[in-house]
């Protein structure tokens, strides 16, 4: 009886472990686990309620949040020498969001960024802080209406938004926000679809030489936006299988399914695992066209991880594969390249690209340290990365970053070191 006991107790106390074991994994404040089990969150920011239209606007709340950053980077291209650039601002977000009526509710929100150039030389300035032309900037990156329910959430006008070929990809001063509609279907606990539709985006990654972060400009010049569905399947608490469609006019059809989910070897082992697969369908002859697949692996003891993931590209000749609008989706993705990357610098070529990783979780320092190691060839051309990754994250109101990178592509002897340091304070 005794021993019977013991091993019940010795189950449930496993069973506990395990259990804080998921809810530290979930809540990992490292970048690189973050972007490999945290894929495709749906936001849902806390608001009040009112009883009456009267207390939609006396109810509302002010939030925003103050980003300090600092860029330095050593560059040197095929067709020029070696040559420094840096940017220093402060800025962040404004926003204010109405109370909650009868499901409703409206949001506004300005993204900000101010230059210091007392603390660089200004002459060799960087613009990854300003707009195209190196000035300061602000802009309405939210204005949307919102409504939620038990069964759906909808959005339309101006947000955030993180799916596979449209996502915030939140890399320097300012994050990628989108124009157009989406809604969320909840159908069961393990069944949900988003369905959407996109016409024009700012941020950092809609920018060019040519056009600033700060506008809200087409995803694709003459076309109409994207359009798409998705279906969900939750499995099991941290594990979901999803199928995305997406129309993006004058550009491309992207059928791309994904599995994403975790499993515990032992109270103190875990591994998180993905597979992918996109098939990339040219319009109007875009010559955006092939099919990339996808694995990764990463293992957890206590603290510690280490992890591989491996992406394949097979291209058509004078064609290329596309990260979308944002990030992208693909698992080698480091600070700097991925697998699109690679392949619009080497068009019609197959792609092989790997990233290996390892990092430790220092819980009493509110710390993550990670580092990454990507190597992407083809025929006659590869690229060699490495990053280093710093993450303090205090609370909800107090986080750092400093990204560290390192990159040499072989054929165009572009090569650069670069550091990011960004540091949050939300209120």
């Amino acid at each position: 009886m005794i021993d019977t006991l013991l091993v019940a107790m010795n189950d449930t106390l496993q069973k506990d472990q395990s259990k804080q074991m998921h809810a530290e994994r979930k809540h990992s404040i490292g970048l690189i686990q973050e972007k490999m089990t945290d894929r495709y969150q749906v936001d849902e920011r806390v608001s009040k309620k009112s009883e009456s239209w009267e207390q939609v606007f006396a109810y509302a709340d002010a939030y925003g949040k103050i980003r300090l950053g600092y860029f330095g980077g050593r560059f040197k291209e095929q067709t020029t020498r070696t040559q420094n650039s840096f940017a220093a601002a402060v800025g962040g977000i404004l926003g204010i969001q109405t109370a909650v009526y009868k499901g409703f509710r409206l949001n506004a929100a300005t993204y900000v960024s101010q230059d210091l150039p007392f603390l660089y030389d200004t002459d060799k300035r960087s613009n990854d802080f300003y707009t195209e032309y190196g000035d300061s900037y602000a802009y309405l990156a939210e204005a949307e209406m919102e409504y939620a329910s038990t069964f759906f959430q909808a959005k339309i006008g101006r947000f955030g938004i993180d799916m596979p070929y449209a996502n915030k990809d939140d890399l320097r001063m300012s994050q990628n926000t989108f124009e157009g509609g989406w809604l969320h279907l909840h159908y069961t606990k393990e069944w949900s679809s988003q369905f959407f539709f996109l016409q024009r985006w700012a941020g950092f990654d809609s920018s060019d030489a040519n056009v600033s972060q700060s506008e809200f400009k087409k995803l694709v010049e003459g076309g109409s936006g994207m359009i798409g569905a998705s279906i969900l399947y939750k499995y099991n608490e941290d594990s979901e299988a999803s199928l995305w469609y997406h129309h993006i006019d004058k550009m491309a059809d992207i059928l791309y399914g994904e599995i994403n989910g975790a499993y515990d070897a032992t109270a103190f082992i875990h591994i998180d695992y993905g597979l992918q697969a996109a098939d990339i369908m040219q319009r109007d002859a875009s010559h955006i066209d092939g099919e990339v697949y996808g694995a990764m692996l990463m293992g957890h003891y206590n603290d510690f991880f280490m992890g591989a993931a491996a992406n394949f590209a097979q291209v058509d000749a004078g064609n290329s594969i596309t990260d979308g609008f944002g990030g992208g989706p693909y698992f080698t993705s480091l600070d700097e390249a991925t697998i699109a990357y690679a392949s619009e610098s080497a068009p019609g070529e197959d792609i092989d690209m790997y990233r290996f990783s390892a990092g430790y979780d220092k819980k009493e320092w509110y710390s993550s340290f990670e580092y990454a190691y990507g190597y992407m060839h083809c025929r006659d051309n590869f690229i060699k990365e490495h990053d280093l990754i710093y993450t303090f994250n205090l609370d909800e109101k107090w986080q750092a970053q400093a990204i560290g990178a390192n990159f040499r592509m072989k054929n165009s002897d572009n090569r650069f070191n670069r550091v990011v340091i960004r540091i949050d304070y939300n209120f």
